[in-house]
């Protein structure tokens, strides 16, 4: 009986979740971050402001810390987002090239950037 949990604790390199599953979750994954992305991108123009790097509130609804949280999610949103799905689709062996090394992410700067693809 410990033998059969260690190996599925273990995984014994074999995949066990459903394939099509998996690609349907990272489907969804990405349509629900892009969806939301022009929900945190309104917030950023709408209701923060930024000097010098740091994103302050302008909106009694919106604290500093969230306009902040924000302005982080938004980089890496538009900075590195499409290597995190590449990377969540090798892991699950769904793809055979390894994405190559994460792009670093710039400074925390005031520019809200387009999205790279």
């Amino acid at each position: 009986m410990r033998l059969l949990l260690v190996l599925c604790l273990a995984g014994c390199g074999v995949v066990l979740r459903d394939r099509d599953a998996y690609v349907t979750e990272v489907a969804f994954t990405d349509r629900m971050v892009f969806e939301g992305s022009s929900a945190v991108r309104d917030v950023l123009v709408h209701q923060c402001e930024c000097e010098r790097g740091v994103w302050r509130s302008t909106s009694m609804n919106v604290t500093d810390r969230l306009c902040q949280d924000y302005a982080d999610w938004w980089t890496v949103y538009t900075q590195r987002w499409s290597w995190h799905r590449d990377m969540m689709m090798y892991n699950a062996r769904l793809r055979d090239n390894r994405p190559p090394p994460a792009p670093l992410l710039p400074p925390r700067s005031c520019e809200i950037h387009a999205r790279t693809e």
